[in-house]
Parts: structure tokens; C-alpha cells; sequence
């Protein structure tokens, strides 16, 4: 597990509403484009995961929406449900 999956995991761990999705992404935005977007999608996969067992859950397009420049393909990937987390 990388790094930034186990920091967000860990911020999930220490709420029971989970961490704000916008405010995290928002704190990345030096650093994204050095972040494997394979490794992003896996953060987003695991935030939705959570959410979906909460009374808040997002779909994919309630991401897409919120959430500017993410790297390419994300989106696709994710919508075409080509994607998964262990």
C-alpha cells in the first residue's frame, strides 16, 4: 500500500464521516502531477468505498464533478468501471 493511500485511509480511520474529499484534493495541488494517477484513482476508489457504506455515498460523476485536473484517463477508467481496489 502506498503512502498516500495509507494517509488517506488513516484520516478515514479517524472519522466516522471521513475526510473532506475537496480539502484533501485541494491540499495535493503542488504535488499531483508527480502522484501516479493509478495511485490517485486508488484514493477516490477507497474514499467511495467508504462513503458508500455511510449516508453520504458519491457516485462517480459527483467526483468528477467536484474534483479539477484530474490526470488523464481517470475518468474513463472510472466510469467505464474498469478499475478496482483490493
Amino acid at each position: 500500500m502506498s503512502s498516500l493511500i495509507a494517509e488517506f485511509e488513516s484520516l478515514w480511520s479517524s472519522s466516522n464521516k471521513g475526510p473532506d474529499i475537496l480539502q484533501w484534493w485541494s491540499s495535493l495541488r503542488d504535488s499531483r502531477t508527480a502522484i501516479p494517477a493509478n495511485e490517485l484513482l486508488s484514493v477516490l476508489l477507497l474514499d467511495q468505498k467508504h462513503r458508500w457504506q455511510t449516508a453520504t455515498p458519491h457516485s462517480v460523476e459527483d467526483y468528477l464533478s467536484r474534483l479539477d485536473a484530474l490526470p488523464g484517463g481517470i475518468d474513463a477508467r472510472w466510469l467505464s468501471g474498469d478499475v478496482s481496489i483490493s
